[in-house]
């Protein structure tokens, strides 16, 4: 099994999502669509949205 860590604000300045807020993030859950299924939703897929505190 291969891991590869993600810290959610490299290559998105604007998001601010913390351990608490990350569960809804959008790019949190663009980035596990792109882990589960990386032929039909590339990394190019992944938006940089930011979260509301």
């Amino acid at each position: 099994m291969k891991v590869h860590n993600v810290t959610l604000q490299d290559g998105c300045g604007i998001d601010v999502s913390d351990h608490l807020s990350m569960s809804y993030s959008p790019r949190a859950i663009d980035w596990i669509e792109h882990a589960l299924d990386p032929e039909n939703f590339t990394e190019s897929d992944v938006r940089c949205v930011g979260t509301r505190r």
